[in-house]
């Protein structure tokens, strides 16, 4: 009798759901990616959402959850029938309709002190792509046999193709590092170095902004001033990695150029240097905004910003106002507020906005207790939002989950009683 009451207990709703939420970043450069895990929390919330016998959740964290959804979800579905690409909005707004499950979902696995257990199982994942991406660097070969990209030099590990590893390690650092931080701070600090190398070894400088911020977060959290500043200190290592990286190295000369003005050809005006070290932003910026100014209630529409991108081109040496080698323009705006802005116009922004609001409000009104075991999931969310940098689309298929993730992580820590105070 025992065995199938444990067996049962194992394969719990709760267990099934925290183990799904745990793959969104474990499992995200597998076979299937995200979708897996996603589809697993889909069923797993329609499930606890049926069992209610209740067309509105009754527990607090359900239900910001539905408020914060409904707020991301009414400014698609009010751009999506004058869309640029119809069909790729409507898509969007249906497949963010379903994350609701997905959300009720993750809240049902992170309660019971699983918000903690999630956060200790990210740390392990991101420890194990830092190891696997420094033997890549050093070997040529990842652990799991991933060739080092040819010509670039850019560490990405198990994520061959695309810079997920080092977003993803930057990003989640807190998670593992912050409760470090306050009660073995020369371990977190001794962790942050390789951790902080490797998401920088990926080639982009938006993980050295993202690695950045999180040093500055720990400062607030290590016991005395001599550990803050070695943190500072340390927090310049990611830097040391240039020489090693010709991607980060090439960008740096190409940024040094554009300040010093030394190439001999016609001045550059402020906004050509801009774009010149923001490797483009600025020109797809203004194009985002030109967006925004013909359709400033509801934007081109979701997912619609490739295919609205030559209508708003402007400058004859946009490099953008051709299609590219996959038939694309401009894939988004690489800039949440921006892009949102640009996609779902005022009253997406204004969602957006009133969403990091609420977001704010509940954790300012919560208890101390609560506050402490909801702060690794509020710093990393605070990373993300953080304006100033270069940012993912906010609902792609490999982003949106994580940021899902640490969004009922946190719901769940205000709410749940936990089980010790790391303060």
């Amino acid at each position: 009798m025992p065995k199938p009451l444990f067996a049962a207990r194992l394969l719990s709703a709760h267990n099934i759901a925290l183990l799904a939420g745990v793959m969104l970043l474990f499992w995200a450069p597998f076979w299937s990616g995200h979708r897996l895990p996603v589809f697993i929390l889909l069923c797993v919330g329609i499930y606890v959402h049926a069992r209610s016998r209740q067309w509105l959740p009754s527990g607090g964290a359900e239900r910001r959850w539905g408020a914060i959804l409904l707020l991301l979800l009414i400014p698609c579905l009010l751009a999506t029938p004058n869309s640029y690409s119809f069909r790729a909005s409507m898509t969007l707004s249906l497949a963010l309709a379903l994350h609701y499950w997905v959300g009720i979902g993750l809240l049902h696995g992170m309660r019971q002190g699983g918000h903690v257990q999630a956060a200790k199982w990210i740390g392990l994942t991101l420890l194990f792509w830092t190891l696997d991406g420094g033997v890549q660097f050093i070997f040529g070969r990842d652990l799991l046999g991933v060739p080092l990209p040819s010509g670039e030099m850019r560490v990405l590990g198990p994520f061959n193709g695309n810079l997920h590893m080092g977003l993803f390690i930057c990003t989640l650092m807190p998670l593992l590092l912050w409760p470090l931080a306050k009660t073995r701070p020369w371990m977190a600090m001794a962790l942050f170095i390789p951790m902080g190398a490797i998401a920088a070894l990926a080639g982009a400088r938006t993980n050295m902004v993202f690695v950045l911020l999180v040093a500055i977060a720990l400062t607030f959290r290590l016991p005395t001033w001599k550990h803050r500043i070695a943190l500072l200190l340390l927090s310049l290592s990611p830097a040391l990695v240039i020489p090693l990286s010709p991607v980060l190295q090439s960008r740096m000369q190409v940024s040094a150029t554009a300040l010093s003005n030394e190439t001999g050809q016609i001045e550059q005006s402020l906004f050509e240097k801009l774009d010149t070290i923001s490797s483009g932003r600025m020109i797809l910026w203004e194009s985002a905004g030109n967006m925004l100014l013909k359709h400033p209630l509801t934007g081109v529409g979701p997912s619609a910003f490739d295919r609205a991108y030559p209508n708003f081109v402007t400058r004859a040496n946009d490099p953008f106002r051709h299609r590219n080698a996959e038939g694309k323009y401009a894939y988004h705006a690489h800039q949440m507020y921006i892009g949102v802005a640009a996609e779902t116009g005022l009253i997406g922004l204004a969602g957006l906005l009133i969403c990091i609001g609420l977001i704010v409000r509940w954790y300012r009104q919560a208890g101390a207790a609560a506050r402490a075991a909801a702060n690794p999931y509020a710093v990393s969310l605070a990373i993300i939002a953080f304006p100033i940098n270069s940012q993912p689309v906010l609902y792609a298929g490999w982003w949106f989950p994580i940021v899902l993730l640490l969004l009922c992580g946190l719901l769940a820590a205000l709410e749940d009683v936990p089980t010790a105070s790391d303060e």
